[in-house]
C-alpha cells in the first residue's frame, strides 16, 4: 500500500451550532497565526489550523474488481487526466470515491490563496461526533 503523506494544515473556521471540545491527548493544536491554542473549546466563528482533507474532503480511486489496493489521489475532488471529461456516473464505475469534508468547518481563503503550512507538530487525529 502506498505511503501516506503528512497532512497539509489549512486555516479553517468552525461554523457548527454548538461548542465542541478538542482532544487533549498530547496534541499541539494551532491557531491560524501558528501560535499554540490554549482554549480546547471551539465556538461558532473560532479559527484553527486543521488537516486540509478534513476540511475539503479527499478522493480515492478503488479498483472495482478489488485486485489492486485503492489509490489516495489527494485533497478535494481529484480526477486523473486520462479520466477528465467523464460523467460522475462513469467515474463512479471506474472506482472514484469522493469523501466529503466536515460540514461544521469552512476553509478560510487568504489573499492570493489558502492559508496553509506543513505541521511542525503531531497532527490531530479524527475522532467521533462532537469531539475532534
Amino acid at each position: 500500500m502506498p505511503e501516506k503523506k503528512e497532512p497539509v494544515f489549512v486555516a479553517s473556521r468552525y461554523i457548527g451550532n454548538t461548542p465542541i471540545g478538542l482532544q487533549d491527548n498530547k496534541r499541539d493544536w494551532r491557531n491560524i497565526d501558528g501560535s499554540k491554542r490554549t482554549d480546547l473549546i471551539l465556538n461558532n466563528g473560532d479559527t484553527i489550523m486543521m488537516p486540509e482533507e478534513e476540511i475539503i474532503g479527499f478522493t480515492m480511486l478503488e479498483d472495482p474488481h478489488r485486485q489492486r489496493d485503492p489509490l489516495h489521489l489527494g485533497a478535494g475532488r481529484v480526477v486523473l487526466p486520462e479520466h477528465a471529461g467523464k460523467s460522475d456516473e462513469e467515474l463512479g464505475l471506474l472506482g472514484y470515491v469522493w469523501n466529503l469534508g466536515r460540514s461544521d468547518f469552512e476553509l478560510i481563503e487568504a489573499e492570493g490563496g489558502t492559508l496553509s503550512g506543513e505541521p511542525p507538530f503531531e497532527p490531530p487525529i479524527q475522532v467521533e461526533s462532537e469531539v475532534i
